[in-house]
C-alpha cells in the first residue's frame, strides 16, 4: 500500500523509509534530490557564421554574373506576388508562376530557373536586412511571419545569419516552381535550413497547430543537424517537439530509452518525468 502510494506522488520507497530515521531538517534535503518533472529544452543550434558569409558572398558574385532576362525578372517578379511582396496573392499568380517555371525549365534547363532563384532570394535578404532601417508602411507577410517566429526582434534585427533567409528564400522558390525544396541547395543552405526549423519552427507549429508534415521536417531536421553536430542534446530537443505536436507517448518512449541507456542522468530522468506525468 506504502509503495502504491510513493509511486502516486512520484516518491521512491527507499527515500519514505529515510524520512522515518532521519532528523527533520535532513527530509527537505533529500527531497531536492527527487527527480521533478521538467519540459524538455530545445538547445538553440550554432551556425559557422564564416562559412555562412563566405557561401552568401559566393553566391552574391555568382549572380552578379548572370544575365537575366525579360523572362527572368518577369519570373522573379510573379514569385514576389505569390509571398505578397508588392501585390496581393492569388491562386492566378501561383499558376502563372509554376507554368513559367516549366517553360524555362524547358527552353534554358533547371539549373538556370534554380540560378535565377538565387537572385531572387537574395533580393529577400537584402530587403529582410533592410527592415532594420526602413520599416516602410506595409510590410510583406513574409516580415509578419519573420517577427512571429523570433528572427526579426521589434526593432526590425535580424536574430539569426542571413543565410537562413537565404535559404528559406531558395526553398519556398523551389516549392512553389513544383521542384523537390532542397534541390541543388549545398551544405550551408540545408544548414540554415534545419537551424531555422529547429531555432524558430515552435512558434510555426504554433501558427500551423497539428501539421504532421511539419513535425516530421523538423524531426528530420534534428536528425541530420545532430549527426553533423554529435554533441548536440538531439534527444531533449526531439522529445520536446513531439511534446508540442501532443504526441507525449513517443515523446516519453524516447526519453525513457535514453534514460535507460544513460541512468546517471538526471535531467533526462527529469524530461522523462515530466512527458510520462504530464505537466502539474
Amino acid at each position: 500500500m506504502t509503495a502504491g502510494r510513493s509511486h502516486a506522488f512520484g516518491l521512491p520507497a527507499w527515500l519514505i523509509g529515510a524520512g522515518l530515521f532521519l532528523p527533520p531538517f535532513a527530509l527537505p534535503l533529500l527531497l531536492c534530490m527527487v527527480p521533478r518533472p521538467i519540459a524538455p529544452p530545445i538547445s538553440i543550434p550554432s551556425l559557422d557564421t564564416v562559412e555562412a558569409t563566405r557561401h552568401l558572398q559566393s553566391v552574391s558574385a555568382r549572380v552578379a554574373q548572370l544575365d537575366l532576362s525579360g523572362a527572368d525578372r518577369a519570373l522573379i517578379d510573379l514569385w514576389k506576388r505569390s509571398l505578397g511582396w508588392g501585390a496581393s496573392p492569388g491562386q492566378d499568380v501561383a499558376r502563372e508562376y509554376r507554368s513559367r517555371c516549366k517553360t524555362i525549365a524547358s527552353d534554358v534547363g533547371t539549373d538556370h530557373v534554380l540560378a535565377v532563384g538565387d537572385a531572387a532570394s537574395l533580393e529577400l535578404v537584402r530587403a529582410t536586412v533592410a527592415v532594420e532601417l526602413d520599416p516602410g508602411p506595409e510590410p510583406i507577410p513574409f516580415f509578419t511571419m519573420a517577427r512571429a517566429t523570433g528572427m526579426l526582434d521589434r526593432r526590425g534585427r535580424l536574430r539569426t545569419h542571413p543565410i537562413v533567409i537565404l535559404a528559406l528564400g531558395q526553398a519556398s522558390w523551389r516549392e512553389k516552381c513544383g521542384l523537390e525544396r532542397e534541390l541543388g541547395l549545398g551544405p550551408p543552405e540545408l544548414e540554415a535550413l534545419d537551424v531555422f526549423l529547429i531555432r524558430f519552427g515552435s512558434a510555426m507549429n504554433d501558427r500551423l497547430g497539428a501539421n504532421d508534415r511539419f513535425v516530421s521536417e523538423r524531426l528530420r531536421s534534428l536528425d541530420r543537424y545532430a549527426e553533423r553536430h554529435p554533441d548536440y542534446p538531439v534527444v531533449p530537443a526531439r522529445a520536446a517537439v513531439l511534446l508540442a505536436s501532443g504526441d507525449r507517448d513517443r515523446a516519453a518512449t524516447a526519453l525513457g530509452d535514453a534514460s535507460a541507456q544513460r541512468p546517471g542522468d538526471l535531467a533526462l530522468g527529469n524530461y522523462s518525468l515530466h512527458a510520462t506525468l504530464g505537466e502539474r
